[in-house]
């Protein structure tokens, strides 16, 4: 369930990057305020909801889209999991 609401926080991400023309690679950062995220801040579903989907640092609001996307992540993670009997 984890690794499913990681892979969708990591796609949300790419595909944010990829449509606004940004390097794929390196640290994830506030797309208002430039300010580098901590760990603390990456943990998907859990620092969207502890943030109240707002940057930690300037209070900028995050879209549903990341929330959404990592919890379908962990419902896809979740659903394979069972499926297979784990």
């Amino acid at each position: 369930m984890l690794s499913g609401a990681c892979l969708g926080s990591f796609a949300c991400c790419m595909i944010s990057r990829l449509k606004h023309h940004r390097p794929v690679w390196g640290r994830s950062v506030c797309e208002h305020c430039g300010q580098v995220l901590e760990p603390a801040d990456l943990i998907p579903v859990i620092s969207y909801i502890r943030a109240h989907g707002r940057c930690r640092y300037c209070g900028y609001r995050i879209g549903p889209a990341a929330l959404l996307s990592e919890a379908a992540g962990a419902l896809a993670g979740l659903l394979f999991t069972v499926s297979r009997g784990w």
